[in-house]
């Protein structure tokens, strides 16, 4: 299954990329050669965009707290823009978490 304009977008969002034409070029075509090469690939990276989104979720709720979950979920995500850009084949622009 094709990656959707908000997958995109996601990915950018995650691996920290600006909205420009260059940046979007870019990553659209890595997804473009990760949907041509792998389906497992295409599948994980959909896998690490839910969890990705799953954790904001959770970072939104545990904001006001203080440590222990707070910096849990910090670092969950950290590992799981990692696994992205790993499975991508591409190196994050900036550390969203």
């Amino acid at each position: 299954m094709p990656f959707t304009a908000a997958q995109t977008d996601a990915v950018m969002g995650y691996l920290g990329y600006a909205v420009t034409a260059e940046n979007t070029n870019y990553v659209q075509g890595i997804l473009t050669t990760v949907e041509n090469q792998s389906a497992d690939a295409v599948t994980r990276v959909q896998d690490i965009l839910t969890k990705l989104s799953g954790i904001d979720s959770d970072i939104d709720t545990a904001r006001n707290t203080a440590g222990g979950v707070y910096t849990q979920l910090l670092s969950e995500g950290q590992r799981n823009v990692g696994l992205l850009a790993f499975t991508l084949g591409i190196e994050a622009k900036r550390n969203i978490y």
